[in-house]
């Protein structure tokens, strides 16, 4: 996954309720008419960024503002088609050698589970500063049951520490977890949602930190090793079994969750975001092992990279420009930028900003906590999306919270729209990158099942119906099967140290 902003975006304590269903519509509405929008305007400024600029730059309304922001994040069907082509080339060109934008690196995963395996088999989770550690019960028909879970934050000295004493903090929550446990060594699947090289199903060498962590002595070395020498330091009788990110943990939790329901990608949609899919090992050609008996690999796109290169096709406003220059990785994780939980609220407090440099937004008060970056949370624009009272009350509470004492019933109407607007484009960017992974994989005419796990995905209102329509749109048909996979992260590491 990317370097990122250390933030967490947890859209779970969000209450939407049955305003979510109203947002689903007025999500789902608006992407029809953006499509037929795309389809028939020849004057849109969304193709037109000079257009779109100067309507923002004159003296405007703030209605004629928002429907120029919002032709800026409006994305036709022809941009769609370019972008879906243009992620192909970047995944051919990443199965072909290293060091491109997509990384498109083997996973040593070679087989889906039935859903009949039968086991008891732990996993730990590491994906940021949060851990756990889980005893998974695999009983069969698809059911897996979490008997015990052990979670710990990691302190930001033991991130910030070296290898021993983070892999020292780890080890000691294994072996909290397995207390009682005792009699034969245990197995255990690692998700580590980390940039990794992996140089086979139980070993990995960490590519770069991310996420706040900087801990000495890890990058460049082989975390699974670093993790038994700290099981042995503490006595801990467990041995990895396999080694794997989020992307691949939720495709393959949610293959034995749905047995027979073909499903063969795997998409991370929250905090971060990320894909992964099972291609034919004779299209990997930067391969050099035996081929596998299955014929099969997965393959961790690491997605959020795309068009970071070349910079061609990602429609980017000047807010995404702006949001990227600021950030701590800038120019890299363009397309995650534009549809991921950590930055679709700076987005939109980018936006805010400029109305309210221009005297079109709360009067032109100033707030403290718009002033700082990524003070806008993501949750909030799933509240505003969701907010279908008369007078959009609860938006103006959320408002006053910030600091953003006075504002109007158009105003906040506006940001519901802008919000909006953002949300769809999102959903969108997902939908296009789904189809190209399945149009990559033969897929596109038959269909198939895609696990995803994310409170983007699961908590933005209207997110889902956004993305199944322009999925749709694309290619013609509603046979790729969106399948919400929770904790995909922590069940798909026992899944596959089961499997494997």
């Amino acid at each position: 996954m990317s370097s990122e902003p250390k933030k967490s975006v947890d859209l779970k304590t969000v209450a939407i309720g049955a305003a979510a269903v109203g947002a689903a519509v007025f999500v789902g509405a608006a992407v029809l008419r953006l499509l037929r929008k795309g389809q028939t305007s020849t004057r849109s400024t969304a193709s037109n960024p000079t257009a779109a600029k100067a309507a923002l730059a004159s003296n405007v309304s703030l209605n004629e503002a928002v429907t120029a922001l919002k032709d800026q994040f409006t994305l036709s069907p022809a941009k769609l088609e370019e972008i879906k082509n243009e992620f192909l080339s970047e995944m051919a060109a990443g199965l072909e050698k290293d060091g491109l934008a997509l990384k498109m690196i083997p996973t040593f995963v070679t087989r889906l589970p039935q859903g009949h395996e039968t086991v008891t088999i732990y996993a730990l989770d590491i994906g940021g500063s949060n851990l756990r550690v889980i005893r998974d019960r695999l009983s069969g028909n698809g059911k897996i049951v979490q008997e015990k879970v052990v979670k710990k934050t990691i302190p930001d000295a033991i991130q910030k520490s070296d290898a021993d004493q983070l892999f020292d903090f780890v080890a000691d929550a294994i072996a909290e977890a397995m207390v009682g446990d005792d009699g034969k060594e245990k197995s255990l699947g690692f998700t580590f949602s980390f940039p990794v090289s992996q140089t086979a199903l139980a070993s990995g060498t960490l590519i770069k930190w991310t996420k706040g962590f900087t801990a000495a002595g890890v990058e460049n070395n082989d975390v699974v090793a670093l993790l038994d020498k700290a099981l042995k330091r503490k006595g801990v009788d467990a041995t990895v079994a396999a080694l794997a990110n989020d992307t691949t943990g939720t495709m393959m939790a949610g293959a034995y969750q749905s047995p027979g329901s073909d499903c063969c990608v795997g998409l991370i949609l929250g905090t971060g975001s990320n894909a992964c899919y099972v291609e034919k090992i004779e299209n990997v050609k930067k391969w050099k092992g035996d081929p596998p008996a299955s014929g099969l690999m997965a393959i961790n796109i690491e997605w959020g990279n795309f068009d970071s290169e070349k910079r061609q096709v990602l429609p980017l406003t000047e807010f995404d420009k702006m949001l990227d220059k600021q950030s701590p990785n800038y120019g890299a994780q363009l397309y995650e930028k534009l549809m991921s939980g950590m930055y679709l609220g700076e987005i939109v407090r980018l936006v805010i900003k400029q109305l309210q440099a221009r005297n079109l937004l709360f009067s032109g008060a100033e707030s403290n906590s718009l002033d700082r970056p990524y003070a806008f949370e993501t949750a909030f624009l799933s509240q505003i999306v969701a907010d279908n009272t008369p007078d959009l009350h609860e938006t103006l509470s959320l408002l006053r919270n910030i600091d953003v004492q006075n504002s109007t019933l158009a105003e906040r109407q506006a940001l519901k729209e802008i919000a909006n607007a953002v949300g769809v484009r999102a959903a969108r960017l997902a939908g296009v990158g789904i189809a190209a992974v399945v149009t990559k994989m033969g897929k596109d005419k038959t269909g198939c099942s895609v696990a995803v796990d994310g409170s983007v995905y699961e908590h933005f209102p209207g997110f889902r119906a956004s993305l199944q329509v322009t999925l749709a749109s694309i290619l013609g048909h509603n046979k790729v099967h969106m399948v919400l996979t929770k904790d995909g992260s922590g069940n798909g590491a026992a899944v596959i140290a089961a499997v494997h």
